[in-house]
């Protein structure tokens, strides 16, 4: 099961919490996490649960926007 479904994807309010972090304050320490731990999905990745979790009521995005 793991070889076909990915433990970590690519959730909304962390991309949004990376994308801010860097245009807003110039922090690209979250993008280059994100992207990190998304090179290797499939893989066990102690200490990145949270990565797994779907988002708090708080950090649900509302709003999304495709870059075509």
């Amino acid at each position: 099961m793991r070889r076909v479904s990915p433990a970590f994807i690519p959730r909304n309010h962390q991309v949004e919490a990376a994308l801010e972090a860097a245009s807003m304050r110039g922090d690209f320490g979250p993008f280059h996490q994100l992207l990190d731990i998304l090179e290797h999905p499939y893989d066990d990745q102690p200490g990145r649960g949270e990565f797994e979790q779907p988002p708090a009521p708080g950090e649900r995005v509302l709003r999304t926007y495709c870059g075509t």
